[in-house]
């Protein structure tokens, strides 16, 4: 006999205790894909889930493996991405599935295993034009095993049953092989209605409202979740992915972040309406204007808002009022509630203490500017560590201050900020033992902390799968050695007694789930160039599991409170007091037109240049260490000058001593002189007398010379 599916829907109950990302509101929808996967699962029939992105695919799927029947089935989890690889595959089977003789695995305790593979199409082609883990799966499921290329064994598998997942092809996703799908039966799982989105938000939004505030705000419920859904479906039209735009992708998960956030509000703190709609506007505008790239898109989709919540809600506040609200709970005292904040100006003392707190405790103190936008910035991210599963995705070129902010912000929601430390001989091996370190911190230890990873870490594109897979399943399959295991469970069985949980598999499904819940990844990427747009298409929980932060450029406000901080630090060494002020417009002023001239050789040249807040400090930086080597070089020019000039006017003294004597001496002189010339005159006449006399010798000589040779002459005659 036939029933309709509404008459298998039960009532749904909110619990304020349950974890949002446990609440699964039951639909006519979600009880008759139950259905079928369980009828399909109970015959063992392996089943593919496929629809658009965002659809509720792997929350249908998981919710009903986790709340299957424990005594016969045990799930894993597997999150297919660009960059898996056919080993990745074949480690997540041998981890899950245990070793029953040497060539047989298998589920534990003769239950059967149950695999759920998400977004099996995301793998990239071969240069054969296949897909290596899609065809190490087909191989398990058609010969029952799969080859272990190391041992150079075959390995079958048995008692496994396989559920996939997977949206249309495009964007990032690739068309699968008919041999795969072959196996599986497949589900399309429409996108939702409309009126199906309004009742699951709205009988959340409603259990939420009546826990607390009565009747008094429950009326709105309705009234809120319209105004949401018409914002997205507007959103989703308006704001369509480009090349530039990329990560313009909206789905009903960012409607389910709206709906959380409000949530995270006290219902002490939810005074009236104009409270309610304060604290869903300030979620409408962090999950969704955030990631817009620019100005004129902001400013769109403001009067997105604007339209919707006077149609809705008959709230006609001005712009001005409620574009730049600002939620957070570091400003509320110790209840640590999470209150609306005032402007940012009133906010910069409170930071101020933040910052220096963390100063004194730190190896590495940070020199923050507090200015407005930064401040929004820190609100943003500090608003994504408090929430549940919160990771965040900050988008900006270098210099912007991402990953200060994020450990800043860490630092104000007591967590410990954790990075990797890059050296030569950094690979694989080093960022599993890192990742280990961090997961069992988290997840067997319980500490609160924040993963800031970056672009410039990215060593390798592997580095990139496990924290997608992260993000997706909060684990890295295969990582942790049995041993290591073992340690993870011995760790947390204590834990594990008090809900109950007694067998490994159970104890490290809490551990999985602690890793989601106490591990916040905060991803510093920059936009420039073709790596942001290709990991975004190739790793799909970067966008999916993350709350984008979108960087602009520093206004220039901004410019001239950092700039005034960096002057005022030298101004008293550097005696730059009274031109202070016009260095800080100068500094802002080149960058202002550094940009311009950016555009400039764009438009004709079509190269793209970029003129990023980094480039403006080291701007300033320059300008002032040049300035401090010129201080430090013209003393010693003043006093080798000086010392010329002392020299000059001694030898000038001495120049002028001797002209005095030279002028005392000069009759002397003269008188000299006149006897020098007459001497000169007698010593001509005596040399005149004597050349005479010279010459009278000469002709008596040459005459006696005569006189002698005829005297010769006569003597030879004789």
């Amino acid at each position: 006999m036939f029933e309709p599916w509404l008459e298998r829907v039960t009532k749904f109950e909110y619990n304020p205790e349950k974890s949002f990302f446990s609440i699964l509101v039951p639909t006519s929808d979600t009880v008759r894909y139950k259905f079928l996967l369980d009828t399909l699962l109970c015959n063992s029939y392996n089943v593919l889930i496929s629809g658009d992105t965002g659809v509720g695919k792997s929350v249908i799927t998981s919710d009903y493996l986790i709340n299957a029947d424990q005594e016969k089935y045990v799930s894993a989890f597997i999150n297919f991405s660009g960059k898996t690889t056919s080993k990745n595959l074949k480690d997540a089977f041998e981890s899950k599935l245990e070793k029953k003789r040497k060539t047989l695995l298998g589920p534990p305790g003769g239950k059967k295993m149950i695999f759920f593979i998400d977004d099996v199409n995301m793998p990239q082609y071969d240069e054969y034009f296949s897909q290596p883990p899609v065809e190490l799966l087909r191989q398990t499921i058609d010969s029952k095993g799969f080859y272990d290329l190391e041992r150079l064994i075959f390995k079958k598998v048995k008692d496994t049953m396989f559920v996939t997942a997977c949206a249309p092809p495009g964007g990032g996703r690739n068309v699968v092989t008919p041999r795969l799908f072959r196996h599986f039966n497949m589900v399309w799982v429409p996108n939702l209605s409309k009126k199906s989105m309004e009742l699951i938000f709205s009988s959340i939004l409603r259990g939420f409202l009546s826990s607390g505030s009565g009747s008094v705000l429950e009326g709105y419920s309705e009234m809120v979740v319209k105004a949401s859904v018409e914002i997205y479906e507007k959103t989703i039209k308006d704001f369509l992915p480009t090349p530039t735009k990329s990560h313009y992708t909206f789905n009903l998960r960012d409607l389910s972040k709206v709906v959380q956030g409000i949530l995270e509000i006290q219902h002490r703190n939810l005074e009236d309406k104009e409270m309610l709609v304060s604290i869903w506007a300030h979620e409408i505008f962090r999950v969704f204007r955030d990631r817009l790239i620019s100005t004129q898109d902001a400013d769109k989709f403001n009067e997105i808002v604007m339209k919707f919540m006077q149609k809705y809600l008959s709230i006609d506040w001005q712009k001005e009022e409620f574009v730049d609200i600002m939620f957070g709970d570091f400003d509320s005292g110790p209840d640590r509630d999470y209150v609306k904040l005032n402007a940012p100006e009133a906010l910069v003392p409170r930071l101020s203490e933040f910052l220096e707190s963390y100063n004194v405790s730190s190896t590495t103190p940070m020199h923050l500017v507090f200015f407005n936008d930064a401040i929004y910035h820190l609100t943003r991210i500090s608003r994504i560590l408090r929430s549940q599963r919160g990771n965040a995705l900050l988008v900006g070129v270098g210099g912007s201050g991402r990953r200060s902010l994020a450990t800043l912000a860490g630092h104000m929601q007591d967590m410990t900020c954790f990075s990797i430390e890059i050296s030569k001989n950094y690979r694989e091996k080093e960022w599993h033992e890192d990742l280990k370190s961090l997961l069992f911190s988290v997840g067997a230890e319980e500490q609160q902390k924040v993963f800031i990873f970056s672009d410039s870490q990215i060593l390798k594109e592997s580095f990139l799968e496990d924290i997608n897979n992260i993000l997706n399943a909060g684990e890295v399959p295969n990582m942790f050695g049995q041993d290591e295991y073992d340690n993870i469970v011995e760790t947390l069985r204590p834990r594990a007694k008090q809900e109950g949980k007694e067998n490994k598999d159970e104890i490290l499904h809490l551990f999985v789930t602690l890793c989601r819940q106490n591990l916040h990844i905060t991803l510093a990427f920059s936009p420039v160039g073709e790596k942001f747009r290709e990991r975004c298409r190739q790793f799909p929980s970067i966008i999916n599991c993350c709350t984008i932060d979108w960087y602009q450029k520093w206004p220039p406000e901004a410019l001239y409170s950092v700039a005034d901080r960096f002057f005022t630090e030298k101004e008293s060494e550097l005696s730059i007091t009274e031109y202070k002020e016009s260095l800080c417009r100068m500094a802002v002023e080149i960058h202002k037109s550094a940009g311009k001239e950016a555009e400039h050789y764009f438009e004709e040249l079509r190269r793209r240049t970029y003129t990023t807040p980094k480039s403006y400090l080291d701007l300033i930086k320059c300008y002032l260490e040049m300035m401090t080597e010129q201080r430090k070089i013209v003393p010693d020019k003043i006093a080798r000058y000086s010392q010329g000039l002392r020299l000059l006017a001694q030898i000038k003294t001495m120049v002028d001593q001797l002209q005095v004597t030279l002028t005392k001496l000069r009759p002397e002189i003269d008188k000299k002189e006149a006897e020098t010339q007459q001497l000169v005159i007698d010593l001509e006449k005596r040399q005149k007398s004597a050349a005479e006399t010279e010459k009278v010798f000469k002709t008596e000589a040459e005459e006696s010379q005569k006189l002698f040779d005829q005297v010769q002459e006569l003597k030879q005659g004789c």
